[in-house]
C-alpha cells in the first residue's frame, strides 16, 4: 500500500550548510525519489525531512506543492519521451496502430512508476512545453490516420483519459481505495460518445492493470478505423 513515509528524522544544525547547497533541481531529485517510492501522498515537510533541512529551505524555491507536482510531471513526461522511445516511433515498418500501441504501453508503465501522478496529469492546471510535446505525439498518431485536427484533438483527449485512468486504479488498488465508482463515471461522462460505447466501458473497468489502458486503447482505435472506413 503507498502511503507517506514520515520521517523523525530531526533536522541537525548541519542543516544550515545543506540548506546553502540546496538546489531546486535537487529537491525535484528527491522529490521524484520519494514519489516513485511512496507516491504522490507526502507533504513539503516529508520532503524537507527527506533532504535534511528546515521545511522553510523548499519553499525559498518552490511556492507551494502544487508546483513542485507540476515539476514532477513534467520530468515524468521527459522519461516518456526519451530520445530512444522516440526513434522507435518513427519506425515506418509498423503500422500507425502498432506504434500507438507501444507508445501508449510504454507511457503507463512510466506512469505507474510514480504512483498517483496520473491524477495531476489529468487535472494539474498548467500546461507546460513537455505536456504539449506529449499530446502532440497522440496529434500526429489521429492525423496520419486521416483524422481533422479537431476530430483528432477529441480522440487524443479520450484516449488521455483512458491511460490516466487506468493508472489511477491501480494506485487505488494498491491502497485498497475503491474508486471503481468514480472512475466509471468520469470515462462515462468524459470521453467522446463516439468512443465510449458501453463496449470501452465495460473492457476498460473489468480488464486488469495495464492490459485495460491497452485493450481500451485498441478499441478507440478499432472505433476511429471504422470512422474512416479504414
Amino acid at each position: 500500500m503507498a502511503t507517506a513515509r514520515k520521517s523523525t528524522r530531526p533536522v541537525s544544525a548541519s542543516s544550515k550548510g545543506r540548506q546553502e547547497k540546496l538546489s531546486r533541481a535537487q529537491i525535484l531529485e528527491n522529490a521524484l525519489a520519494l514519489t516513485r517510492r511512496n507516491g504522490v501522498s507526502f507533504s513539503m515537510r516529508d520532503l524537507a525531512n527527506e533532504l535534511g533541512v528546515w521545511p522553510m529551505a523548499v519553499y525559498r524555491y518552490y511556492k507551494n506543492r502544487d508546483e513542485l507536482l507540476e515539476d514532477i510531471v513534467d520530468s515524468v513526461i521527459e522519461e516518456v519521451l526519451e530520445p530512444s522511445v522516440l526513434a522507435r516511433l518513427n519506425n515506418d515498418q509498423q503500422s500507425d496502430q502498432a506504434r500507438m500501441r507501444e507508445f501508449t504501453s510504454h507511457l503507463y508503465d512510466v506512469i505507474v512508476r510514480y504512483p498517483g501522478i496520473s491524477q495531476q496529469f489529468l487535472y494539474g492546471s498548467t500546461y507546460s512545453k513537455n505536456r504539449f510535446k506529449l499530446v502532440g505525439v497522440y496529434m500526429d498518431f489521429m492525423t496520419e490516420l486521416g483524422l481533422s485536427a479537431r476530430r483528432a484533438a477529441e480522440v487524443v483527449h479520450s484516449v488521455s483519459l483512458l491511460v490516466f485512468q487506468a493508472a489511477t486504479l491501480e494506485y487505488a488498488a494498491e491502497r485498497g481505495d475503491s474508486s471503481l465508482d468514480k472512475v466509471k463515471r468520469e470515462v462515462e461522462e468524459n470521453m467522446d460518445p463516439r468512443l465510449a460505447s458501453p463496449e470501452v466501458v465495460d473492457v476498460f473497468l473489468n480488464t486488469s492493470r495495464r492490459e485495460r489502458a491497452l485493450r481500451g486503447v485498441d478499441m478507440v482505435i478499432a472505433a476511429v478505423s471504422a470512422e474512416l472506413d479504414l
